[in-house]
């Protein structure tokens, strides 16, 4: 998708997010770029990160020009994980999407996604001046 167009249309996107036609369409249409443009975009910031995830998988799963890399293509992978905020994506929606593979993805890119998650999570810092706090654990997310 053409990001001009995509820049006009962002209240509309954010507004329908959860359409599945619509992150198909996105899927199927949109560029690297412009996803990475449309993730950080701030009148997103109410859009579950899920979906944006969801998006992504949805991308990268999609058919693509034969001359694309396999190298370019995990390049792109890890790139637009990183314009999410993976410590928001829920362990619920995390294992069928890694242990069922409802995406069919290749290991590889399973692989990327778990440690991404992982570490998204390892960095996560503690709210609470006391580390007697049971919630702030990298292994239990919220």
């Amino acid at each position: 998708m053409h990001f001009g167009l995509m820049n006009i249309c962002i209240p509309v996107l954010a507004r329908h997010f959860g359409d599945p036609f619509l992150r198909r369409a996105l899927a199927v249409t949109s560029e690297e770029q412009p996803l990475a443009d449309l993730f950080r975009d701030s009148r997103l910031n109410n859009v579950d990160e899920n979906l944006k995830l969801m998006l992504i998988l949805m991308w990268i799963s999609a058919p693509h020009t034969p001359h694309d890399e396999r190298d370019a293509r995990t390049a792109s992978f890890e790139f637009l994980l990183s314009c999410i905020d993976l410590r928001q994506i829920t362990p619920r929606f995390l294992d069928p999407t890694l242990n069922d593979n409802r995406f069919n993805l290749p290991l590889e890119y399973r692989e990327i996604l778990l440690d991404a998650w992982k570490a998204a999570h390892s960095s996560f810092t503690c709210p609470y001046s006391s580390s007697s706090s049971p919630t702030c654990s990298a292994d239990s997310p919220e």
